[in-house]
């Protein structure tokens, strides 16, 4: 997928900065960068299938074992994967 490091970093509450173009359209940076990752098309507006692509990819992250369900253990890992990742902002 196009945006998968993006996707990460969005979950993560992660700002990329070098990979966000100026705001010249009024976006802060870091409104810019979520909305690069979920306008998969590029196309300047973020349509439903988008929004549901990235919640899908969201869910399989989570989703650790495949079973098609996320159950409280994996929450609880993908949680300390978080914030793991935010402590190197």
């Amino acid at each position: 997928m196009r945006h998968s490091f993006l996707i990460i970093a969005v979950t993560a509450g992660l700002t990329v900065p070098s990979l966000v173009g100026a705001a010249e359209d009024g976006l802060s940076k870091e409104e810019r960068l979520y909305f690069e990752v979920l306008d998969q098309d590029g196309n300047g507006k973020i349509e439903r299938s988008e929004l549901e692509t990235i919640t899908g990819l969201i869910f399989r992250m989570a989703d650790l074992n495949g079973d098609g369900g996320v159950a409280k253990d994996e929450m609880k890992k993908i949680n300390g994967i978080v914030r793991a990742i935010q402590k190197l902002r």
